[in-house]
């Protein structure tokens, strides 16, 4: 009997919550088609926010409120039957609300494809380190020093294609179409590099990845359906580039993704060198990771470049960037100051095509915290209001 309860706190506590989030984070004109894209984007774009973030925290608040404070105990079934079941709301409200901003039917099948991209191919190393962390003991031991170098191997493996298996097994990824074929061959013969797998990639955003080390391209669907051939073809000569990168630049990505792990250290740096050397370190951190945005958003510029020379007839790259921010719905400007790509705007203006509406200003920072506060303080709230139910089910 518990269990169910549980299940149903979970899932229409996530639900509410995000529903409620939404709804504070989101201006009223967000929804309507009367302004131009670039409005809309910036609008929006802290709902996109509040979606990515969601599936992370929510399931741990509501873990903590249902399962750590109420009488269930923190057994591993009850665990899970609340994370799954929070995830379950989530994506349920995630999925209608986007369907709704975006004005095309969104399933829950597909807002999750979106999320396992994100961790497959962006997140797998905070992913695999939070795991460690959750393993770790209190001090650094032989025990912990060997979970620590399984979890750094496991994201050397995702790192350098370790995400492709996965994606291809859980049917992320499938085998090109001619169309897709055609497009990259052309590219190919443009820049005098192949890659040696080439995917479609079943995805609700449009955009293509590179993957260097495993010298693979994928394209998702949707950018299939919005950009011409010519189009398409631009962008795969954007996605060659990256598989010319050197070593050297492959092993610096690598290295960011790794510096992160000191932080998933902190307790047991705590207790065996106190709070100077785990400041020292973190500090650390934060700095060298400013090295591999610096070299990404340097790799991208050398990218653009190669799409621009090779992009056939003048205009075709940038219409197609300009395609695919629009398609997501992505801030032609960003509000952060150390970014991987460069702005939109930037882009185009880079490409001598100039943009037919003035510079956008950046979204919203405070609508992005006070979304994710709410948010969370909703799940607080309604797993509060869940436990006193449950405390008034008799007994077994």
């Amino acid at each position: 009997m518990i269990v169910l309860w549980l299940a149903a706190g979970a899932l229409a506590g996530s639900f509410l919550s995000t529903w409620i989030a939404a709804f504070v984070c989101l201006p009223k004109s967000a929804a309507s088609d009367a302004d131009h894209w670039t409005i809309r984007a910036r609008q929006i774009y802290p709902l996109w926010v509040l979606l990515a973030v969601a599936p992370i925290f929510l399931p741990l608040v509501i873990w903590m409120m249902l399962v750590l404070e109420a009488n269930a105990g923190a057994s591993l079934v009850h665990s899970l039957v609340v994370c799954f079941s929070s995830w379950a709301g989530i994506s349920l409200a995630a999925s209608a609300i986007e369907s709704r901003v975006r004005g095309r039917r969104i399933s829950v099948a597909s807002w999750w494809r979106g999320w396992s991209v994100s961790l497959l191919f962006f997140l797998p190393h905070i992913a695999i380190f939070t795991l460690m962390a959750a393993g770790l003991s209190a001090r650094i031991d032989p025990s912990t020093l060997m979970l620590m170098g399984f979890a750094v191997s496991l994201a050397v493996v995702m790192f350098c294609g370790g995400s492709l298996i996965v994606a291809r097994a859980i049917g992320l990824l499938r085998a090109p179409s001619d169309r897709l074929r055609s497009i990259v061959r052309t590219a190919a013969e443009r820049t005098g590099t192949s890659p040696n797998q080439i995917y479609e990639l079943r995805w609700k955003s449009a955009n293509a990845f590179a993957f260097p080390i495993a010298q693979a391209i994928a394209v998702s669907e949707r950018a299939l359906e919005d950009l011409t051939d010519d189009e398409l073809i631009s962008v795969c000569v954007h996605e060659l580039a990256h598989l010319r990168e050197s070593w050297a630049v492959k092993l610096g990505r690598m290295i960011g993704h790794l510096a992160l792990v000191p932080l998933f250290l902190v307790v047991p740096l705590l207790e065996e060198f106190g709070i100077a050397a785990v400041i020292f370190i973190v500090s650390c951190v934060f700095m060298a990771l400013r090295f591999p945005q610096w070299l990404a958003y340097r790799m991208e510029l050398r990218a653009d470049a190669q799409a621009l020379e090779k992009q056939g007839d003048d205009g075709t790259y940038a219409r197609a960037l300009a395609k695919l921010y629009e398609s997501n719905l992505m801030p032609a400007v960003m509000r952060q100051k150390h970014l991987t790509h460069p702005h939109l705007y930037d882009r185009l203006l880079a490409a001598k095509v100039t943009p037919d509406y003035p510079r956008p200003g950046p979204p919203s920072g405070w609508r992005q915290f006070f979304g994710v506060t709410v948010l969370l303080l909703t799940a607080c709230a309604t797993s509060i209001g869940w436990r006193f139910l449950m405390r008034l089910i008799p007994g077994p």
